[in-house]
């Protein structure tokens, strides 16, 4: 996914909070939810995203979308990670 075409899709479907997160290598994030929706996009580096669905693994260009209140896990890579995020809280 282009960043420019992600930024829009943000624009259009109502993430008002746009910003750039930078993660240490090997950081890990215990299982937690957020209270608002979130989109993200991976710049560099990776993460690997634990749901009760199962594990997923993300690199650059690849991205997903969670629901406010979804319990999650994240592990990022040996070489860290920046992510775009959005977020959406009405």
């Amino acid at each position: 996914m282009d960043e420019t075409i992600f930024r829009a899709g943000l624009a259009a479907d109502g993430f008002t909070e746009v910003l750039v997160r930078e993660w240490a290598p090997d950081q890990v994030l215990a299982e937690h939810d957020h209270p608002f929706d979130a989109r993200l996009l991976v710049l560099r580096g990776g993460l690997t995203l634990t749901q009760a669905s199962g594990a997923q693994t993300l690199g650059p260009g690849q991205g997903c979308e969670l629901q406010r209140g979804t319990p999650h896990a994240e592990h990022y890579g040996p070489a860290g990670c920046s992510v775009l995020v959005g977020r959406r809280r009405d």
